[in-house]
């Protein structure tokens, strides 16, 4: 199982890439006219097989639909996002972005999410992490939010987990 998980993930990965050389995908942005370097247009790609379906790129996951507080005015990561469900359970991952500190940003999670849900907080400056896990006994959805910071930005890194 697996080793056919591992599959789908190495596939999506070539045809996203593949798809990014040759500008197809299953959505595309209207491309743009400048004398830069060509830009991809592929915004998702998704592989099925008889063992689940692997889904990544720009709206992969509605961040809205984790159950998770969402941070103000963070904008998704232009790295997208990553959803993989297979008769196990799934798992949802979903990168956001502020320019706010990673100190405010902390700051709304500790109040936001269930008391005693904060797990790790280490590193100092740019090596700075923290990370949020709610589990909850016989709960079969595990839901975590890393915060770290990212250059100028902050990265807010939300994950859902499911097990059938």
């Amino acid at each position: 199982m697996r080793a056919s998980l591992t599959c789908a993930i190495t596939a999506a990965m070539l045809l996203t890439s593949a798809c990014a050389k040759s500008g197809s995908s299953q959505q595309s942005a209207p491309a743009q006219q400048n004398s830069e370097a060509p830009q991809s247009s592929v915004q998702q790609a998704s592989v099925q097989t008889q063992q689940g379906k692997v889904t990544m790129g720009q709206g992969a996951v509605d961040p809205n639909s984790l159950g998770l507080p969402l941070y103000p005015g963070a904008q998704p990561s232009d790295a997208g996002s990553f959803a993989v469900t297979n008769q196990q359970g799934g798992t949802q991952i979903v990168t956001m972005v502020t320019k706010d500190g990673y100190d405010k940003v902390v700051a709304f999670y500790k109040a936001k999410m269930p008391a005693g849900t904060q797990e790790v907080v280490s590193g100092e400056g740019a090596a700075a992490k923290a990370q949020f896990v709610e589990v909850k006994a016989h709960d079969k959805v595990q839901r975590s939010v890393i915060v770290a910071p990212a250059g100028d930005s902050v990265n807010i890194t939300m994950i859902v987990g499911s097990s059938q």
